[in-house]
This record gives structure tokens, sequence and C-alpha cells, in this order.
């Protein structure tokens, strides 16, 4: 056989090898496929029942509180997921693409079983249990259209590029104005809005800025910036949120206005008059311990809060809550230097004050704050719990919105005035607001912070209130300016990255400006 024809045979038989191989592989191909698209419709078939949108509450004895709203699918890669979650509690949080979520069988689980329970006959409710709680959770279908939409709606602003504009003016007191014509230069600011939402500074979800007396910025952002716009500030406007210890300012406030109609006649006088009840503990130089030894958090108490995370179950302001009697808790503790001589911080000290508020003026300090406060300054959306052992919260309760948290750091910087009505005695704002005790960061006042900010060769000096993972009320008088922000920070870092924030590019725009 000539060489060519072997070729030719060995071609026919290569050919015929690979069209064998090419059907082989396509009936392996096609069945992959099929398999695949039974996947999914099986997966449809045994997750069409928690598809959906559903209301979560809090279930208490006789009541229930709802507590986020939550959208459930099968996302692109064939697995149940929670695209979005909204809390309606006032920490505002917004999550994405949750998929720590299992559901076989009417069985549903969270977060590797800390929510579970199982779903009703009906299939439009599910009863859960959490871990780490005793009250129960209700999740029930939504059927309301509106409610739909609002999901949908923060849903389709992920990624949306962020515009400015001048603050919506509401009839809530604030004249709002453009960034620019207030002498603030706007390309700083873009800045800082760039780096909120592509996550640098996490979960922020509002930044304010107050000068010359008009509102200039207002932004609000969801899931760690990643939905931002008209629309998400619209919700977010009118929600009341957590202010954590920023509370303590406002308490401090109350302070004030209690000692000028005459309540509260001297702060050197013993701080635990009113607390006959636990004159069996108030020994060991704890008689020598003045109100304002309270106010500025150098009591002299043996005290652990801020050394080991509020996590940490030895941490002495979780311990405080889950007592009884609260007051009690703080006061038994021993001294660990005499009154006046060094700055610990101390929430319990805070929700002391607050009740001794209360038993000086005659009524709860959120019903004084409402007369005397909130309802003067335009103030009526606000939420003040109560602690355990029913105190006010005067040391992290207290939740308001974003543009009253404002009102209160442009009422300070009036020295107490608000549309020329003196609300807070000038007196007392200009002595809560002094270096009373220096603290490791700077100093502290009855109940406020200081801190200055290096600005190249200028100084500009601030009192602020601050509260835990990110929520703030700074007071620049020499600017003539106040700064709100809130967020859910409760890494080591949130509050250097908002002086960072702050720093180097607010004050920056500013003072430049300023000086141009």
């Amino acid at each position: 056989m000539s060489v060519h024809k072997k070729l030719l045979k060995q071609n026919s038989k290569s050919t015929l090898m690979a069209a064998f191989l090419f059907i082989i592989l396509g009936w392996i191909l096609s069945g992959f496929v099929f398999s695949c698209g039974a996947s999914v419709e099986e997966k449809q078939q045994t997750y069409q029942d928690i598809i959906g949108y559903w209301k979560e509450y809090i279930v208490h004895n006789d009541s229930k509180e709802e507590t986020a709203l939550r959208k459930i699918v099968i996302n692109s890669n064939g697995k149940l997921e929670q695209s979005i979650v909204y809390e309606l509690a006032t920490q505002c949080r917004v999550w994405l693409n949750d998929n720590e979520i299992s559901f076989e069988n009417g069985h549903l689980e969270f977060w590797g079983g800390e929510f579970k329970g199982e779903m009703s006959e009906d299939k439009n409710s599910i009863l859960l249990t959490y871990k780490q709680m005793d009250n129960p959770f209700l999740l029930e279908r939504i059927q309301d259209e509106k409610t739909i939409q609002l999901l949908d709606s923060l849903e389709s602003c992920i990624g949306r590029e962020y515009v400015y504009e001048i603050p919506v003016k509401l009839d809530d007191g604030w004249e709002c104005e453009n960034l620019e014509n207030v002498g603030i230069n706007k390309e700083k600011i873009f800045e800082v809005i760039d780096q909120i939402t592509n996550g640098k500074h996490k979960d922020i979800h509002s930044l304010l800025i107050v000068k010359d007396g008009k509102l200039v910025l207002e932004e609000y952002f969801a899931a760690e910036g990643k939905i931002v716009g008209a629309f998400v500030n619209q919700v977010l406007r009118d929600r009341v949120q957590m202010l954590a210890s920023v509370t303590k300012s406002v308490n401090s406030a109350l302070f004030g206005i209690a000692q000028e109609q005459g309540f509260i006649k001297d702060l050197d006088a013993p701080a635990f008059a009113l607390f006959p009840e636990y004159s069996d503990i108030i020994k060991d130089g704890k008689e020598q311990i003045r109100l304002k030894h309270l106010l500025t958090m150098s009591a002299g108490f043996h005290w652990n809060e801020l050394v080991i995370p509020y996590s940490n179950p030895q941490n002495d302001a979780m311990v405080m809550h889950q007592r009884k009697d609260l007051i009690r808790y703080c006061l038994e503790k021993p001294m660990a230097q005499k009154p006046g001589e060094k700055f610990v911080y101390h929430t319990g000290l805070s929700v002391i004050l607050g009740e001794i508020l209360r038993r000086s003026v005659g009524i709860s300090g959120d019903k004084f704050a409402e007369k005397y406060l909130f309802k003067p300054l335009g103030i009526s959306a606000y939420i003040w719990p109560t602690t355990p052992d029913s105190l006010l919260a005067t040391g992290g309760g207290l939740a308001l919105r974003p543009r009253d948290m404002a009102k209160f750091g442009q009422l300070y910087l009036n020295d107490g005035k608000w549309n020329e009505k003196q609300i807070v005695p000038e007196k007392w704002v200009k002595e809560s607001t002094q270096h009373h005790i220096k603290t490791t960061s700077g100093a502290y006042g009855y109940q406020w912070w200081l801190r200055s900010f290096h600005i190249n060769d200028r100084q500009v000096d601030s009192f602020y209130a601050s509260g835990r993972a990110g929520q703030f009320i700074f007071v620049f008088p020499e600017l003539d300016m106040v700064v709100v922000s809130t967020a859910q920070n409760y890494d080591k870092s949130w509050s250097r990255r908002f002086y960072e924030m702050l720093g180097s590019y607010i004050l920056t725009a500013v003072v430049f400006s300023t000086h141009e």
C-alpha cells in the first residue's frame, strides 16, 4: 500500500474517532445542562415557600415590635440569600447579599443557627428563636406593595453615582444653602463622600454640615456606602438614629436647665444626698464625691469600661445593665483614687445623673427634656428607653434624627440660643464645655469632650458629643460650624477614622477657603 493511501486511511479513522468523541461529549454536556436545569428547578421548588418579602418583629409579652424588612431570593449561583435586609430599629443598618441562610422542609435558619424556626401551615409566618435573647422573633410575609417597593427601590440605588444637592428645606427651622456659598471647598467634601461610597469609612449612615447657621450638607448612606442618593436621603432623613453616649451631653444640658430653674443648687453638693436607700454603702471616701465629680467622670470609683471591649462579660458597663439594681452596683464599687483626681470613663455615673435629675425636678428626664429642650428646638421625633431596672437610659439610650442632632450642636454654638430664644443657660454652655479634667486624648467638661485639630500651622479647637460606633456632634466655635455623623462601626478604629476625616478633609475645606 502506498504511503498516500496509508495516510488517507489513518485520517479517515481519526475523523471517525473525532466525530464519535464529539457525539459523546455532546451527550455529556447536554446531560449536564439538563441536570443543572433540573437542579435550579428543584431549588426553585424547594425554596418557593421562603422566597419573597418578610417583615421581622421581636415579640414581647403582649405586643410585637418591628425590627427589620428582609428580601429573600435565589441568587445567580442558585443559592438562597437575603439580597437586602433593612433594619427598622434605631441602628438603621442595611445588609446586602447575606447568604448565611438555609431553608429545608419548612425549617429556617440564619447565621449558622443563631436564628431558627418553623414555618406556619399557611406559609405566611415563621416563629424564630434567637440564641442571644429570651424573646422570640416573628417573620411575617409582606403583602403591602408600598413596603415591597421600598425594599426594591433601596436595592436599585446600589452603586449609583453621587450627585451633590442642596439639603431639602423642611418646616423644621433649618435654612439650607449651597456648600460653596458659605465658603467651603466642595472638592474636599466630595473626596470624603467618594471615600464613604467606596467603603473606606465602613458603615457611616449620615454626614451633615452646618456652616454660618445654614445646613449645607445632608447625606445619608446605607450598606457601607454602597447605597446613596436622593431616595436614600428621603428614606433615612426622618429616621431617628441611636446616639449611644451622645445622650450624655444631652442629659448635661438638662442638668444645666434644672440648675437655672433652681432645682439643683450647687455642683459642690454631695452627689448622693437624694439616695438615702444607699446610705449603707456611701462610705470609705464615697461621701466626698460631689455632683461636679459625676459630671466630669472623676468620682474615683474603680471601673473598667474602655480598657476591655463591651463584648467582654467583665466590662463593668455590660455587667451594670444586667443587675437588678444598677445604682447599687455602681456605688458598691471600691474607690480607686480620691474624687477629682483622675478621669475614668463611667457610663454608670451618667445614669445616676439622670436619676438625680428626676428626683430633683419631680418628673422623668425625657418629659423634662420634651418640655424645656425638645419642644423649644422643634424636636418631636425621639426615642428614649429605660434600663432594665426602669431608670431612664441617660448613659446612652436616646435616638434622634440627624437634623435634630445638628440643632443641638447649633444650640451650643449659639451659647444656648435657638431662634433668639435662650433654652440652655449661656453660663452652663460655657462652663460645661470648658476643660475641667485631662483625658488620654484631650480634655473633658461636663459630659462633653474637648479636642484640638492642627491644620497646617493653624489650631482649630472644638467640643463634641461622642457615642460608640461613630455617633458625633462636633462644634467648632471659631469656624461657626457644626458637623454631625451617625454610623454603626464597631471596630477599634471608628473614632480615629472620623477624626482623620475631619482634620484632613472637612476642616481643611473650610480653613483653606477662609484663607483664600
